[in-house]
């Protein structure tokens, strides 16, 4: 007798307040060829930085820019804010968890000063990667090119 593995989805809140985009359509080579993963990126109208899943905070960079996440079933996910932001050495950056924390799906856990980070010259971008892409079935994203808030699901991923 064989046994069918049941079908298991996460959800993906968006990331930030503002308009979704596809990760092809981000203007970093790195992030749109998917060279990191698949994903998806929010041009934020606010800065407010919210957690895409329920999970661990496995990682912080010491510049602040970027977040690790694995959820409890493995997925594991790079908040990245902003573009080629890392060269700000953690200015413009405020971040609300650290390491080893449980965070919920749609918590506040950084802010960005926008302002700061457009007079730098830097683009804003909010990035979610899955990481371990590799692992997973497929991605689906929903409401790409619209406005999208931080309570809102914008994705799924199954395993």
């Amino acid at each position: 007798m064989l046994f069918k593995r049941k079908s298991i989805s996460v959800e993906l809140y968006a990331v930030g307040n503002g308009d979704l985009i596809d990760i092809i359509d981000v203007k970093d080579q790195v992030f749109s060829s998917k060279l990191m993963g698949e994903g998806f990126a929010v041009l934020p109208s606010d800065g407010y930085v919210f957690s895409p899943i329920e999970g661990d905070v496995i990682s912080i960079f010491n510049t602040k820019h970027a977040i690790g996440l694995r959820s409890k079933n493995g997925i594991e996910i790079l908040v990245h804010m902003g573009l080629d932001t890392v060269e700000l050495n953690g200015k413009g950056f405020e971040l609300f968890i650290s390491e080893n924390e449980k965070v919920a799906a749609g918590q506040h856990i950084a802010k960005m000063d926008l302002d700061l980070i457009k007079s730098k010259g830097k683009q804003t971008d909010i990035i979610v990667v899955v990481t371990n892409s590799s692992e997973i079935k497929n991605l689906s994203l929903f409401n790409l090119g619209n406005n999208v808030n931080n309570s809102q699901i914008v994705g799924q991923i199954d395993l």
